[in-house]
């Protein structure tokens, strides 16, 4: 889907992918949830006990994270990964507008080139962005299989800047992607570049 410019789409499977990923090891660690997961009838009733219970658990991806992770730091991890993907999973500014000059400029702290989106780098820099989420999750299951897949990852801002494609300034890493902020530093940017594009036209009476 990269390779075809689908970037909103590919995303949106890595975000599925980690969902799927998530609950089965937490099935697979506990074969009471797993018999209930097997056995659940959600009805299109919101007010019936199995719907609520369903609603609250496996359909629940707060109570997915928070059950699968082993501490508050790895539960703020997986929520920040699993909620850039979701910006980037739906027709928003962070997911479909593209931001560029025909000049790099440093000031910018947006990790597209001045290439057009459908460019081979936007295809490298999306992948990179998906492969890390899928690095992530072989990770959890080595981590919760025991088995050794020969894969490292770990939480970084420099990765997460590949997902997000944008980022704030920050003084001590020089750099922070903040996730439910993502949307609002791609709007300043375009902003920011409508400002830059109309200073330069010529002045009218």
């Amino acid at each position: 889907m990269c390779y075809e410019g689908l970037f909103v789409d590919a995303y949106n499977s890595a975000r599925v992918g980690l969902e799927a990923g998530w609950l089965s090891l937490i099935l697979r660690q506990n074969e009471e949830l797993a018999r209930e997961w097997l056995t659940l009838l959600p009805s299109d009733t919101m007010d019936t006990d199995i719907e609520k219970r369903y609603r609250n658990t496996f359909a629940n991806l707060t109570w997915i994270r928070k059950t699968l992770s082993q501490s508050e730091e790895e539960l703020s991890e997986k929520t920040n990964i699993y909620q850039l993907l979701s910006t980037k999973s739906h027709a928003n500014p962070a997911a479909m507008v593209y931001i560029g000059s025909n000049h790099n400029n440093i000031d910018d702290l947006t990790l597209y080139p001045s290439e057009p989106l459908h460019s081979e780098s936007h295809r490298i820099k999306f992948l990179a962005g998906v492969l890390y989420c899928l690095k992530y999750l072989l990770h959890d299951i080595r981590r919760h299989c025991n088995v050794e897949l020969n894969v490292e990852w770990r939480y970084e801002e420099r990765s997460l800047f590949n997902i997000a494609g944008v980022a704030f300034p920050d003084k001590k890493t020089g750099f922070k992607v903040v996730p439910d902020k993502v949307n609002a530093a791609y709007q300043s940017m375009l902003l920011l570049q409508f400002a830059h594009h109309q200073a330069k036209l010529p002045r009218t009476q």
